[in-house]
């Protein structure tokens, strides 16, 4: 019998009065910080098509404004705001967007300055290792923040221990804080549960392990009206290692998946959902070459993702990315996740001085099952490109980016990237849906130029 798992309302209620009871009045004058950063993108034949035109070519302007609190020897508090737009989205120069929201706010609860323990309660960034499990997507003209508590345990000579209870989504609650309207975020309740261990092994070393469960309710179902929850268990091991120089690194993530979907009506009876047996991995090295005239690095990275052939309809083989920050290892044009996927990709780089940066990356990307879908960062891709079968090609498609950064100083710097996808024998076979008369495609290619001041 599989087992279910209740929602954290109770945990997050408590924990939320504790801080409140916790936290004085602040005592010192807040301190500032703020992000302003402009960016053009320019998006050529997306649809893979040269003869058909397609160009999207816009702006966008990402603002943020942090104030860092401190209540006595208890508490510190963090309220980040943000307005995200797209460079002449207003009707006009008098209209007012009403846009700015609160990216994060949170509370820091401790039993004094310097304990190891503390509890951040509220809106909050996670970024754990490099991004791939949970990150806050900064690359994203938004960026990703959980709402919820995280416990942060330091602990002496080893390292740090996290876990969290943070709410996805709501469907039943009776808040009416919003013009008036029930919570209706979505058609079932989620949430997010986790625990991760930072171990410093000396010498060089990292070694990190984690457990995530992500949590869903579908609510009652079925003449019986039976509690369609599901859990998807994610454990993982991540290790890296830099030698003694500095010039060598090794890295390595390795993850599992399990549990259950949530049960669902069929024919008016409730059946079982599948369960879940997926994997993913990575392994690189980065190498920064022997010279003392020029300083520059060597990079090889493996990725790879079980997709799921459609034999066993009891089974869910296709690995879930969770909450990744999934753009610049996987491609800057976003067109391939950590899901379905078997990835190559070579860098070389090159810093002449300390405001220079350059570099260029070749990605060679491959479906795992060719019957399976191809996904993107926000999930499958759509169109025409859905669904692919097991007579196809594996070759996906390969992706070339060059990319060049100048840094004016610590807060002032610009970036240019260049990308282009070169379309593999399975795109173009599931694009015409015949194995053997492929489609033909064409490059696609996108330009990002970015401007980013921080204070």
């Amino acid at each position: 019998m599989r087992q279910r798992f209740a929602r954290p309302n109770a945990a997050l209620l408590a924990l939320g009065l504790m801080a409140i009871v916790a936290a004085p009045a602040a005592a010192d004058a807040p301190e500032i910080d703020g992000q302003v950063r402009v960016r053009e993108s320019v998006l050529l034949n997306h649809d893979f098509d040269s003869d058909a035109e397609d160009h999207d070519n816009y702006a966008t302007m990402r603002t943020r404004v942090g104030l860092h609190f401190a209540a006595g020897e208890h508490a510190q508090a963090y309220v980040q705001f943000q307005d995200t737009r797209a460079l002449g989205e207003p009707a006009s120069t008098l209209t007012s967007l009403e846009q700015v929201d609160l990216h994060q706010g949170y509370v820091d609860v401790r039993a004094d300055t310097g304990a190891a323990l503390a509890l951040r309660i509220g809106r909050q960034e996670m970024n754990y290792g490099t991004q791939r499990q949970v990150g806050a997507v900064g690359w994203s003209d938004v960026g990703r923040s959980f709402d919820g508590v995280r416990m942060l345990y330091t602990i002496e000579d080893f390292g740090w221990f996290h876990a969290w209870a943070m709410k996805l989504s709501e469907t039943g609650g009776v808040s009416t804080i919003n013009s008036g309207a029930g919570i209706t975020a979505s058609s079932a309740e989620q949430a997010f549960f986790g625990g991760y261990l930072h171990y410093d092994a000396g010498e060089g070393a990292v070694i990190e392990t984690y457990l995530f469960d992500l949590y869903r309710d579908e609510g009652n179902i079925g003449p019986d009206m039976v509690d369609a929850t599901g859990n998807l268990f994610t454990a993982g091991l991540r290790a890296t290692w830099r030698s003694a120089d500095g010039d060598v690194s090794l890295y390595g993530e390795g993850a599992y998946q399990f549990g259950s979907a949530p049960d669902f009506e069929s024919g008016g009876m409730v059946e079982q959902g599948p369960d879940y047996a997926a994997y993913a991995a990575l392994a690189g090295i980065d190498y920064q070459l022997p010279s003392e005239s020029v300083n520059g690095w060597i990079g090889f990275e493996f990725n790879a993702a079980s997709g799921d052939d459609g034999s066993d309809p009891n089974e869910i083989g296709t690995y879930t990315q969770l909450f990744p920050t999934a753009h610049a290892p996987l491609g800057y044009m976003d067109f391939v996740s950590w899901t379905n996927m078997l990835g190559f990709a070579g860098t070389v780089g090159l810093k002449p001085n300390s405001q220079w940066k350059l570099w260029a990356t070749y990605h060679s990307f491959q479906v795992m099952e060719e019957a399976d879908a191809w996904y993107k960062l926000g999930g499958r891709l759509a169109g025409t490109r859905l669904l692919g079968d097991a007579s196809y090609d594996s070759g996906l498609g390969s992706e070339i980016d060059i990319s060049a950064k100048y840094s004016v100083d610590d807060n002032l710097s610009f970036l240019g990237v260049f990308g282009m996808w070169l379309p593999g024998d399975w795109q173009e076979q599931a694009t015409s849906g015949d194995a053997n008369n492929p489609a033909d495609l064409d490059p696609a290619f996108s330009v990002f130029v970015q401007t980013t001041a921080t204070f």
